[in-house]
């Protein structure tokens, strides 16, 4: 019996020893009931301590970052004689670990002045990612004590293309282009705790290769006669004619950055608890 009692013993302290988590959907509080969402952990192999947290006053991690390019937002148009805002929007995906993040942005400006032949009309998508040299470590950056990914960064990127500029009656072109290319930038906290705000400084510089045609307000061949419409300068046979013959590459900047962003969309409280969670039993392992 003694035996058995010894070996009942050594298997509960076994058992003891490793950390469990446990969702307790509510508190019984006497006879009464609390509808309280708890994380309860039981560690050590002879501690007998209990912690219980109330999960719903964790500081959640960010999960979705939107931002716009207040640079875009202000823009002048040259050639189109005014200021010409280009609406943009962005999102960076932030995960709870490494130092890589992934986005996407789209440019949508679609100004049009059909009196004076003045178009400004373009579809611009891109993918990014993006290599901080801050890591974004849930262990290293605890959630509610300022922006996991910050400070400086190196992207990659790459783009694609549709647009319709025309300045005049005589100078328009309609094309398509992609590219792509890689990024530096900076990114700063608005704020000394939860930093949600942010201001990014970035620059681009790569590759854009685009296939076009220009064209111009009434017929090139015959202008007195034809209808009035918009032609493609060409002046050869209508049937020879094909579509984006002209092309040009360009290798330089292709876009500059200083950005507004805000957290939209947080991780889950239970994985910012999880992982502190991990912490607290790492920092218990390098005591012992």
């Amino acid at each position: 019996m003694r035996y058995l009692l010894a070996m009942f013993a050594i298997v509960a302290g076994v058992n003891l020893s490793f950390g469990q988590v446990f969702i307790a959907d509510s508190l019984k509080n006497g006879s009464k009931s609390q509808n309280v969402k708890t994380v309860t952990f039981f560690y050590g192999p002879k501690s007998r301590q209990k912690d219980t947290i109330d999960t719903d006053t964790l500081p959640r991690r960010e999960l979705i970052n939107i931002k716009t390019n207040i640079l875009y937002d202000f823009a002048y148009m040259p050639g189109y004689g005014k200021f010409c805002p280009i609406p943009n929007v962005a999102i960076e995906i932030y995960p709870l670990k490494g130092h890589f993040t992934f986005g996407a942005s789209f440019d949508c400006p679609w100004w049009k002045n059909y009196r004076q032949h003045k178009y400004f009309q373009v579809r611009n998508y891109q993918l990014f990612t993006r290599y901080y040299t801050r890591s974004g470590n849930i262990l290293r950056r605890e959630p509610g004590k300022g922006a996991a990914f910050k400070g400086f960064y190196i992207s990659a990127y790459a783009q694609a293309a549709l647009y319709n500029i025309c300045f005049d009656a005589n100078r328009g072109w309609e094309g398509e282009g992609w590219g792509g290319g890689l990024g530096l930038g900076y990114v700063v906290g608005l704020g000394k705790k939860k930093q949600h705000w942010r201001l990014e400084f970035g620059v681009q510089l790569g590759y854009f290769r685009t296939l076009y045609d220009p064209y111009q307000w009434l017929c090139p061949i015959d202008p007195e006669n034809d209808h009035e419409a918009y032609f493609y300068k060409w002046y050869g046979e209508a049937d020879d004619f094909q579509e984006r013959k002209h092309a040009k590459s360009w290798i330089g900047p292709t876009r500059a950055e200083i950005t507004l962003s805000y957290d939209l969309i947080y991780h889950k409280r239970s994985k910012t608890q999880k992982y502190r969670e991990r912490k607290r039993m790492l920092e218990e392992g390098n005591r012992k």
